[in-house]
């Protein structure tokens, strides 16, 4: 059944899973933590206190994830939900925060795992709003770092989280360079705000088949976009420079029409070395050591 699925759909589902293992293990360490610090004096009282305090953790800690990461990855991408980028970044912010501290508090209220052990606490009003407040510190955090990874790329963000770009380091990696044909002259024709709509429109409907190919939009110049992928993902890589192309085009008609426009995408693969130093300065580090083009 999973090999029935779209690329775009696995590549979703892989992040799924690695999100929900980390906050298995995440909730886990809260549990021990948690028991150690309630435990009674005794070696038998500890092991007491981790073996209920632990699987509660974990189980919290998977709903809270499976909720959240379910929303972020499968149902805010979806087309639907494109009025949400046109709110400012503290609203979605705020909205967020709000949204996935509900859910947090009611996994925490609800308490799933003290349920399926038989060790359920019976919690007043006020000790409850103080754990549905206290609740809304982590995920205001966890928030932030999905907006945030939403922004930069998630590899970027993971690169920038675990301080790779602070020592130099070369990677050879392939660049593909995507431009609109005759954008100048669409532009004209349109008008200013039209125009950045349509390309808005142009660069949305080439995200979905770049993911599928596994790349990395970074950055965009104009009308150019600039995707990247690692050489390690295996000599296939201009293949799926290739589809990635001809998907774009194919997506790109059916947005484009609504301008009454039509968009044809040029393309140029460049397999390269990658000084990898900075998000700002490694591109063009990239272009400028280029030694051959294709295609």
């Amino acid at each position: 059944m999973i090999a029935t699925l779209s690329a775009v759909t696995r590549e979703r589902l892989r992040r799924f899973m690695r999100i929900v293992r980390l906050a298995a293990v995440i909730g886990a360490g809260v549990g021990a933590v948690y028991g150690g610090a309630t435990a009674g004096p005794g070696a038998r009282s500890l092991l007491v206190s981790l073996l209920i305090s632990i699987p509660i953790g974990v189980v919290s800690a998977l709903l809270t994830a499976s909720w959240i990461a379910g929303i972020e990855i499968f149902l805010l991408p979806r087309a639907s939900m494109r009025w949400l980028d046109a709110l400012p970044f503290a609203a979605v912010f705020i909205l967020k925060t709000l949204v996935y501290g509900a859910i947090a508090g009611a996994v925490l209220a609800g308490q799933p795992g003290e349920r399926l052990l038989g060790v359920v606490t019976v919690y007043s009003v006020r000790t409850g709003l103080i754990a549905v407040g206290l609740s809304l510190v982590p995920v205001a955090v966890m928030v932030m770092m999905f907006q945030a990874a939403g922004l930069v790329g998630y590899r970027t963000f993971m690169a920038l989280l675990l301080g790779k770009y602070r020592r130099p380091s070369a990677e050879r990696r392939f660049f593909l360079f995507v431009d609109v044909v005759g954008s100048t002259a669409i532009a004209e024709r349109l008008g200013p705000l039209e125009a950045h709509g349509f390309l808005a429109a142009v660069f949305s409907a080439v995200a979905e088949p770049i993911e599928q190919c596994r790349g990395e939009i970074y950055q965009y110049v104009g009308d150019e976009i600039v995707v990247t992928w690692v050489e390690a993902d295996g000599l296939p890589m201009r293949g799926r420079c290739a589809a990635s192309s001809r998907c774009a085009r194919r997506s790109t008609r059916t947005r484009a029409g609504s301008f009454n426009a039509s968009a044809c995408n040029r393309s140029c693969v460049r397999p390269c070395t990658w000084v990898k130093s900075s998000p700002a300065r490694s591109a063009r580090c990239a272009v400028r050591s280029s030694s051959m083009a294709t295609s």
